[in-house]
């Protein structure tokens, strides 16, 4: 079983993706532009900012993404371009209003004192950011999910719920 779970940023891509994972034992990969800045020891943020004039950090992220993909028949993978960079048997759009994100992203990143607002205007800004990239990239509109076998509205759902949904889907 191939799945491939996407979504923007505090949607709970990582968290149903481990969690189906482990339900379904099957291998887990969520490699996202956090891991490869820890990877090659630069800030999160510089790296995002910088990605939208520099292609290789894209780049880098979905070649491990991909090299993953091929060589695992029993693989969940989660990330933005999931659903775009393998051939999965069912592929998740996970779902959340911005501001639903916003507080999620604000409260998983409470250490570094940023305002709601701020991390409102943060998590904006890096949608559209993602956007215009991916289009310029593989002319690929994240925001077009018609290709997708279930989208999912994480808002007021916990997380076990949003797994559990998609391993039901799995096994289905």
């Amino acid at each position: 079983m191939r799945i491939a779970i996407s979504g923007h940023s505090g949607c709970g891509n990582s968290t149903a993706t481990t969690n189906v994972g482990k339900a379904l034992q099957l291998k887990i990969v969520n490699y996202t532009f956090r891991d490869l800045a820890r990877d090659l020891s630069v800030n999160f943020e510089d790296l995002h900012k910088e990605a939208s004039s520099n292609l290789i950090y894209d780049y880098l992220t979905d070649l491990t993404l991909i090299r993953n993909a091929v060589s695992n028949e029993n693989i969940v993978i989660g990330t933005r371009l999931a659903a775009w960079l393998m051939d999965a048997e069912l592929r998740i759009w996970l779902h959340a209003p911005l501001e639903a994100r916003a507080s999620r992203i604000n409260r998983r990143e409470s250490e570094k004192e940023s305002s709601y607002e701020q991390v409102l205007y943060k998590t904006l800004k890096r949608d559209e950011q993602n956007r215009k990239r991916y289009l310029r990239l593989y002319g690929l509109d994240i925001e077009d999910h018609s290709d997708f076998d279930i989208t999912i509205n994480t808002e007021k759902l916990t997380a076990d719920q949003v797994s559990s949904l998609i391993v039901a889907a799995a096994k289905w």
